[in-house]
């Protein structure tokens, strides 16, 4: 019976082995379970307590479960092409390591399945290619040196997500052409007195890192303020190694307290870095956040670095900024020192220098059609040059009392603030989005020209006094309005925005006209002297326009006809007749007295005689 069972152990363990077509690619799979307790000798593969050795290089090996045993993979020490091995991880825990025999000799290339977490104690390979979207947690993993023509150091890594923990006494190593890609993200996280990355130590080789897509790389302490007596770097380049970050990668490094000399950076390199496209680097150091012998050059993308105690930035070459790109960078010493040269153009940065220059250069500095915001030390200039600054078409704000007005300095065609005062120096034109605070004064003075371009926008939440000329071909946002005057009808309109603002006020009117006095006649009404203004309809009895009178109030009456006024007790019209008398006609007036004494003797007559008569009857 025992013997039956012994058997179909062993059929279940060669059903197990079974070579099964790759459904990616054209090589076969061969399906181990790591754990297994059984021992085993073939042409795929020995297992026996200790090791588990790959043999193949034709066929993929998919590992699962779990063991404490190494796994071997022979290399060759001959001139020969170097052989090839495949491991697929579904899951997997290698507490032994992945070792490579002869490691030049040999190209390892792991596939780390989607939707799986795998746990390998070590991985080391001269050529390494890492790729899937699973997730692979190690102790150390790292690139051996090798100068082999037909097998030289070199790291490919492609959407996997690794996580290296190292151990307080290592450091990583990788070596000659690394490159990550697609959604990669590596994370090395040290605890010691090491470095956490170390690239290109090796002699010979041609050492470059080069992350693309949306890969990312972390080279971060446990605890960065835990201090070390040695320099504790996050990412150390050496052998004139170079760094390049395009698209929208990301690579994080951080330096790690000291308690000796010198402390560590985040980024210390002795070649060239190159940031560009959408890509970001961020440094952090208690040394210089960065620093290199090389050029250091952000053409797009963004930079964001602090150190505690040096520099933001230090290039013993120079610093080159520009195509859109933005920078935050801070430092006790200046935030951005490039020794043969800084030149910054289209592009956005902010500098602070806690105790000195926040820009410096023992050369030159350039500063073109950017936004600068320099803050430095309370006794030195925001930005400084020791063979000048020249400055064209900027808006600068620097803490310093720097005007780049006087040789070898220059400034043209740009806005510069001096601790928040500012003025427009030529015809200048906002190169990118700005604000000016509500602490901040901007003049633009006679003669001078401020232009807001198409999509760019003017924030003011502080005071801009208009003098000379301002263009708004876009945007101005402003919440603090002034010039303008008001009138009876219209609010005064915004010097800046051109946006109706306060109140209308009705001393000051749009359209006041003088009318002057007319007098009446016989046959027309006249008028009062005033003033009338158009806009507000109103009428005035003074010049100033403040006191208003009703319209009734301007006009005066014709005069009236005493010829045509009709006599007391007469109603009707009077007549025209020439016997009449008129008044103030002297020369009838005896003849009138005349009359009347005759016509009074007749009457007195007639009554004599009449009595007369009647006595007599």
């Amino acid at each position: 019976m025992m013997k039956l069972v012994s058997m179909l152990l062993t059929l279940c363990m060669v059903f197990c082995m079974l070579t099964v077509p790759a459904a990616a690619d054209d090589l076969p799979v061969v399906k181990l379970d790591v754990g297994t307790t059984e021992t085993y000798d073939d042409t795929n593969y020995k297992v026996d307590a200790n090791t588990i050795i790959l043999r193949a290089e034709d066929r993929v090996y998919e590992l699962t479960g779990t063991t404490d045993r190494k796994i071997l993979v022979p290399g060759t020490s001959t001139p020969a092409e170097p052989k090839t091995y495949h491991i697929r991880l579904n899951n997997a825990t290698i507490n032994g390591g992945v070792t490579i025999n002869n490691s030049t000799g040999a190209k390892l290339v792991i596939e780390v399945a989607a939707g799986t977490v795998n746990t390998v104690k070590r991985i080391y390979s001269a050529s390494l290619t890492i790729t899937g979207s699973g997730t692979l947690n190690m102790e150390d993993m790292g690139v051996t040196q090798s100068t082999r023509t037909n097998n030289p150091s070199s790291l490919y890594i492609e959407d996997t997500t690794i996580n290296v923990n190292l151990p307080s006494t290592k450091s990583g190593q990788w070596e000659g052409n690394c490159k990550l890609a697609g959604s990669a993200k590596v994370t090395y996280t040290g605890c010691g007195n090491y470095s956490v990355l170390k690239f290109g130590q090796g002699n010979g080789i041609t050492h470059s890192l080069t992350l693309k897509d949306n890969a990312s790389l972390y080279c971060v302490q446990d605890d960065a303020s835990v201090a070390s007596p040695y320099p504790v770097s996050g990412l150390e380049c050496f052998q004139g190694a170079t760094i390049t970050l395009q698209d929208n990668a990301y690579l994080e490094a951080e330096g790690r307290a000291t308690s000796g000399d010198h402390a560590g950076c985040g980024v210390l390199a002795d070649g060239d870095i190159l940031v560009q496209d959408n890509a970001i680097l961020k440094a952090t150091a208690y040394a210089e956040a960065i620093s290199t012998w090389g050029r250091f050059t952000v053409n797009g993308g963004k930079l964001i670095v602090k150190s505690e105690n040096s520099n933001g930035v230090y290039s013993d070459a120079t610093i080159d900024i520009s195509n859109n790109a933005t920078v935050e960078a801070t430092g006790y010493y200046p935030a951005l020192f490039g020794n043969t040269g800084v030149t910054i153009a289209n592009s956005t940065v902010k500098a602070v220098g806690t105790d000195d220059a926040a820009i410096f250069s023992r050369n030159t500095i350039t500063l073109n059609n950017s936004i600068i915001d320099a803050e430095a030390h309370f006794d030195y200039h925001g930005i400084s040059a020791t063979n000048g600054v020249q400055v064209i078409g900027c808006w600068i704000n620097t803490t310093g009392t720097e005007t780049f007005d006087s040789d070898p300095n220059g400034i043209a065609d740009s806005v510069l603030f001096n601790k928040k005062v500012g003025k427009v120096i030529g015809n200048a034109s906002i190169p990118s989005d700005v604000t000016v605070e509500s602490d901040m004064k901007l003049t633009i003075p006679a003669g001078t020209t401020l232009t807001v371009p198409a999509d760019i926008t003017l924030t003011n939440h502080g005071l801009i006094t208009l003098e000379g000329t301002m263009n708004r071909d876009s945007t101005i946002i402003c919440d603090r309005h002034t010039g303008g005057t008001a009138t009876c009808v219209d609010k005064a309109k915004c010097d800046i925005c051109l946006a109706a603002y306060g109140d209308v006020d009705t001393t000051k009117h749009s359209d006041l006209r003088h009318v002057t006095k007319v007098d009446a006649t016989a046959t027309a009404d006249g008028n009062i002297e005033y003033w009338y203004c158009e806009g507000c309809g109103k009428y005035f009895s003074d010049k100033n326009g403040t006191k208003e009178i009703k319209k009734a109030d301007i006009v005066t009456a014709k005069l009236k006809d005493d010829s045509k006024s009709p006599q007391t007790g007469d109603n009707s019209k009077p007549k025209d007749d020439s016997n009449s008398p008129q008044a103030g006609d002297n020369s009838n007036l005896a003849l009138w007295i005349a009359l009347l004494f005759i016509s009074g003797s007749a009457a007195i007559g007639t009554t004599v005689v009449s009595r007369k008569k009647m006595y007599n009857r």
